[in-house]
């Protein structure tokens, strides 16, 4: 059985956490990246951010965008993003009604994210897919867990020395 042992990243000056315990900055931090995380939890929200970022766009022309999605869907979707500040929606007085969505600073900042996330993808999907085929194979891609290869340089050793290392030194399956 394997386990794992948590670290803190960060200890607050002054106060002693007992090993493995998160700080209160932690904590926080952790919050906000899941509120900010379930922004964009819909199924929908990612796809239209990505299309509102070439432009303003008409209720239809998202509809025929979104391959899948029901116009409830896009609906519900739409007006979150809008609830949330990300969209904005503005309605035209004509005949028929004409309504446009484009989107807001905040809305702007969220793609600057999603282009850093999809970056991260191009370079580190391939690794990320051998990983889990290793696992799959029942052989974890690094068993002495992701700083193993870093541990193992320090130490002189090439990888495959690396987890035995680990576990001899009590680093790797330990658990407190």
């Amino acid at each position: 059985m394997t386990t794992t042992r948590y670290q803190s990243a960060v200890e607050a000056p002054g106060c002693a956490h007992p090993a493995g315990r998160p700080t209160s900055e932690d904590l926080e931090m952790i919050e906000r990246t899941r509120e900010a995380r379930e922004l964009l939890s819909s199924k929908w929200k990612v796809d239209l951010l990505y299309l509102l970022a070439r432009g303003v766009r008409r209720y239809s022309r998202l509809y025929d965008n979104l391959r899948g999605a029901s116009k409830k869907m896009l609906t519900d979707s739409l007006r979150s993003l809008e609830r949330d500040g990300l969209v904005d929606r503005h309605v035209y007085a004509e005949v028929p009604v004409r309504v446009e969505y484009s989107l807001t600073g905040l809305g702007w900042s969220a793609t600057e994210l999603l282009m850093a996330l999809a970056d991260w993808a191009d370079e580190h999907m391939l690794g990320v897919e051998q990983a889990r085929s290793q696992y799959d194979r029942g052989r974890p891609a690094s068993a002495g867990g992701p700083d193993a290869p870093v541990v193992a340089a320090r130490h002189g050793m090439g990888e495959a020395g690396s987890a035995a290392h680990l576990h001899e030194s009590g680093f790797a399956g330990s658990s407190t």
